[in-house]
């Protein structure tokens, strides 16, 4: 699962974006990433499969 934060604003305008991959977490903390994800409201895209 991929998660971006977007942030942007302010007079500059500036945005930021951070995105976290939960492959590349230890499984406790990928573990509370689903968690917090699905808390918020906003599940991940459902499995699908390409041929």
């Amino acid at each position: 699962m991929k998660v971006s934060i977007v942030r942007g604003g302010g007079i500059a305008g500036l945005v930021t974006v951070i995105t976290v991959d939960s492959a590349s977490l230890a499984p406790e903390a990928a573990t509370g990433l689903r968690a917090r994800v699905e808390l918020a409201g906003r599940p991940g895209p459902t499995a699908s499969t390409t041929s």
